[in-house]
């Protein structure tokens, strides 16, 4: 069971707990696509997916905001500060994308993937050691 809080100082949101043992996690990745790049203000956006399922409890309100182009998502936002908390893609019916920005301990999950590397700014490097291609089983 591995327990994580979003910003500490005056959340107005926190997921408490989530199980997340080492088969569980979809994907942790690092996405160059333009709905990150706005999404996180940066030239990419780390995300980790998990199953709705290993969601266990979650408090407090957001704000959501839809976006309604070829792939629709609802981003969920932070209502005393804004921070884009989470979001679902309608792709992905039964994931939930984190913004890897939003946990204590960022550096014990690490992203596996770099997602979408033709879109990358090209004075960016990333570790080799990334995988650059999402099999359907990552999100099994």
């Amino acid at each position: 069971l591995f327990f994580f809080f979003f910003f500490k100082q005056k959340t107005a949101y926190e997921i408490y707990q989530c199980d997340w043992s080492s088969d569980v996690c979809s994907s942790d990745l690092v996405c160059h696509c333009d709905d990150c790049k706005k999404r996180t203000g940066s030239s990419f956006g780390i995300s980790i997916y998990v199953k709705d399922t290993q969601i266990i409890k979650k408090h407090g309100e957001t704000i959501i905001y839809k976006i309604d182009t070829d792939t629709k998502q609802e981003r969920h936002f932070c209502t005393n500060c804004g921070t884009a908390l989470y979001w679902k893609v309608e792709n992905f019916p039964e994931l939930t994308g984190i913004a890897g920005g939003c946990f204590n301990n960022l550096n014990e999950l690490g992203p596996e993937y770099n997602f979408r590397s033709e879109n990358m700014c090209t004075w960016l490097t990333m570790p080799n050691r990334w995988k650059t291609t999402i099999s359907p089983e990552a999100f099994q």
